[in-house]
């Protein structure tokens, strides 16, 4: 089924010249008589199979095969899914992991001034934890008003155009000054998503 991407159907396991010998030593060693195989494919692509066994000779009936088909052609599209939903909890793993060994400080916030990123190198600086900010916008209060009112919104008040540069002062935690850079964020479109 896997190979040829087509059901496979044996109601007598022991005499179908199919089915490998030794394979049809072992299902007869743990009593399955009958098997049916159904291919899991999604989009051209193998996922692999969903295999039914019988402990007795069995005549497949047209709605097992078609709840059985059907079932798998569901669990590869699962299957599918959890593959890509690791591939891209790993691919922002790597992201997360790139933006955290930035030397700078990066503050990022979206079009409606919502913080929706903040690296470590900037809790640092900024004296925040960005499990304070990320999500707030920008103009919020919140229980580190202090410092944020004091850092966050003074850099964010700040009018520089695309890759504009700027020196500013912050007083907390320490008094420091910082060269804040403005960098547009864009989709593929080149639509702006934030900055």
């Amino acid at each position: 089924a896997f190979s040829e991407r087509a059901i496979k159907m044996s109601s007598k396991v022991f005499t179908d010249e199919r089915i490998d010998k030794n394979w049809r030593t072992l299902l007869s060693i743990d009593g399955k008589s009958a098997l049916a195989s159904f291919p899991m494919v999604v989009r051209e692509e193998r996922i692999g199979a969903v295999e039914v066994y019988f402990n007795q000779a069995h005549d497949f009936s047209k709605e097992e095969i078609g709840i059985l088909d059907v079932m798998a052609h569901y669990l590869a599209i699962s299957l599918l899914n959890i593959k890509f939903f690791e591939d891209i909890s790993s691919e922002q793993q790597k992201m997360a992991d790139m933006i955290n060994s930035l030397h700078d400080g990066l503050l990022v916030y979206d079009l409606d001034n919502r913080i929706a990123a903040m690296n470590d190198r900037a809790e640092e600086l900024l004296g925040l934890k960005s499990a304070d900010v990320v999500g707030r916008k920008l103009d919020e209060g919140g229980a580190s008003d202090d410092q944020l009112t004091a850092n966050i919104k003074v850099i964010s008040s700040i009018e520089l155009q695309d890759f504009e540069s700027r020196e500013i002062t912050v007083k907390t935690p320490a008094e420091r000054v910082f060269v804040i850079t403005y960098v547009p964020l864009r989709s593929r479109k080149d639509i702006k998503t934030g900055a």
